[in-house]
């Protein structure tokens, strides 16, 4: 009986320990907020290391369309969203381009346009676009 008794208690340390270690990972994923460089048009860079990718219904392998009325550009403007929290109702897309392989980056602004975003995603094979960073400009 003992025994059992000491096992339970380390199966209760070894779990506390996990719980202590999936708190302290959570922490550490907290936004990263930057001022852009003095002169610039950035105002604030956003990373946010719990971004998710928004998901998709695409299969692979994944080609990036920029037309307007595709799967892949609605899923962008999900991403873009997203990482904003602004509604697609709510704002005014000025552009989506490619930055590279897998890569995109579109600068909207909120529908009054009164704040405008550049804001970065990439896509991640079999789960969609992800945002990677969003830039608060100042104009």
């Amino acid at each position: 009986k003992v025994e059992v008794e000491i096992n339970e208690q380390q199966e209760k340390d070894e779990e506390s320990e996990q719980t202590d270690q999936e708190e302290t990972s959570e922490e550490e994923q907290e936004v990263i907020e930057t001022p852009g460089p003095p002169g610039s048009n950035i105002e604030t860079e956003i990373v946010n290391p719990a971004w998710q990718p928004i998901g998709t219904t695409q299969s692979e392998p994944h080609v990036t369309q920029f037309k307007k009325d595709s799967v892949d550009w609605k899923e962008m403007l999900d991403a873009v969203s997203y990482a904003t929290g602004l509604s697609q109702s709510d704002m005014i897309v000025w552009f989506i381009g490619n930055n590279g392989p897998n890569k995109a980056v579109a600068t909207i602004s909120t529908r009054d346009k009164a704040q405008y975003y550049k804001v970065y995603i990439e896509w991640v094979e079999n789960q969609g676009w992800k945002p990677t960073k969003v830039q608060k400009l100042r104009k």
